[in-house]
């Protein structure tokens, strides 16, 4: 049975999972990375396959995570910046392919976001648009521009990128919008021995207004439409040329239900969400390492709070154990193994920080489940050892995540090259979601 998911139905839920994130009471969502071992080439991530074990081995590696808030996502559309002398799609409404079209256009440093209406039969857009009207823009070049809103200074700081920029609604457009009018038509068919004198053009259909003249080349061939009104409350409309010629099809393209502007949402189709995490050096009080490197982010969503056993909230959360050790002899490593050696337990070293007054070492691990050869808990006071370094220390203590491991829904991950973090480094962390 033929079935459509509509781009009405990813817009909705993509503006669903933003609005989840005011529900604080049943949502916390939280950006993580991960990853801090090699990859076995470091050059080429590899491709993620949606599997349980998969998931598993996510969740082992996950160094610390960071709270999502509203404020922190965006519905957002790739992004088409204006350049003179390139060709543009115009808007039509049987398009199956609209939306992977470039069909609108941000200007800069205006930072203007515009919808084309007609592209002057594929001509090239020469002349930028420019202004907020809310009328139909006409530029020199034949093109018809629909202004739509404006990118904020935090828009331009958060949520713009080479790749997506983010989608506002401009009350003003919204609420001034022509229902079913129509700013172009498709020339289907030109025809042949038109008089631009006497051929003339009348729209019949269910609105009314319209009003427009035939443009007819030299050769007596109509190659557009002078659009003086665009009429209002089409659904459907046929156009129909009388006078001297014959074989002319030409096609009014109509505005979505409610008008260009109406709802930016669906002009667009802002079935993306971007969500954006800044990781300001070792925030948190070190709970995200800044001596080590991650490979992997991911979204997280419900992950449970170790100490009070609900709903995290805090805004980062150490996913690491934490190893008090009395140093014995050698300095332990970065991205060794440690071994008990009456446990014979193993893990993962993210950091070993040593303290020379009182002669004890504070270990983060983790627990990858890819490298995993026996137990998981220490025993206190049994010695570990490095398998790199062959550092020895005594255990004193060890300490769970902040988070319960393995806790809330992995929604989303993304393989990456190795980021290094350092002292003096933020980054921030784009994460773009196609609903």
């Amino acid at each position: 049975m033929p079935q459509l998911i509509t781009n009405n139905f990813r817009t909705f839920v993509a503006s669903t999972f933003i609005d989840s994130l005011n529900d604080t009471a049943n949502t916390a969502l939280y950006c993580f990375i991960g990853k801090p071992s090699n990859w076995s080439n470091e050059n080429s991530p590899p491709s993620i396959v949606n599997t349980f074990f998969n998931q598993t081995d996510t969740f082992s590696e996950i160094l610390a995570l960071k709270k999502i808030t509203r404020a922190d996502a965006k519905l957002c559309v790739p992004r088409y910046d204006w350049n003179a002398t390139e060709s543009y799609s115009q808007y039509n409404d049987k398009n199956p392919n609209l939306y992977s079209s470039r069909f609108y256009v941000l200007t800069y440093p205006e930072n203007q976001v515009y919808l084309c209406l007609d592209n002057n039969k594929g001509g090239q857009s020469v002349n930028k648009p420019t202004g907020a009207s809310v009328n139909v823009i006409e530029t020199a070049d034949g093109y018809r521009w629909k202004y739509l809103y404006t990118l904020s200074d935090s828009d331009l700081l958060r949520f713009l990128t080479s790749s997506y920029m983010p989608v506002n609604i401009d009350e003003n457009i919204s609420s001034t919008a022509k229902v079913g009018s129509i700013e172009s038509f498709e020339i289907v068919n030109g025809g042949i021995n038109h008089n631009n004198n006497i051929s003339s053009l009348t729209v019949t259909g269910d609105g009314a207004g319209f009003a427009g003249s035939l443009v007819i080349n030299v050769s007596n061939v109509i190659t557009g439409v002078n659009i003086t009104n665009s009429g209002t409350g089409y659904k459907f409309a046929a156009a129909n040329v009388s006078g001297p010629g014959s074989n002319a099809i030409i096609r009014p393209i109509i505005s979505p239900i409610n008008g260009h502007g109406k709802n930016v949402l669906d002009d667009l189709g802002a079935y993306y969400v971007m969500l954006n995490t800044r990781l300001d050096f070792a925030e948190g009080a070190g709970d995200f390492p800044i001596v080590n490197e991650y490979r992997r982010i991911g979204v997280i969503k419900n992950p449970i709070d170790s100490t009070t056993n609900a709903l995290a909230n805090a805004v980062t959360l150490d996913a690491a154990y934490t190893m008090i050790a009395n140093i014995v002899t050698g300095s332990f490593l970065l991205d060794e193994t440690i071994v008990g050696q009456n446990s014979k337990s193993n893990a993962f070293v993210v950091s070993a920080n040593a303290n020379v007054v009182s002669g004890n070492v504070v270990i983060r691990y983790i627990l990858p489940n890819t490298s995993m050869l026996g137990n998981v808990t220490f025993a206190i006071n049994e010695r570990v050892t490095g398998s790199n370094s062959s550092a020895v220390a005594r255990v004193l203590s060890v300490s769970s995540p902040e988070y319960v491991p393995y806790s809330g829904k992995i929604l989303y991950v993304e393989n990456r090259n190795k980021i290094t973090r350092s002292i003096e480094q933020a980054e921030n962390i784009h994460i773009v979601i196609e609903f």
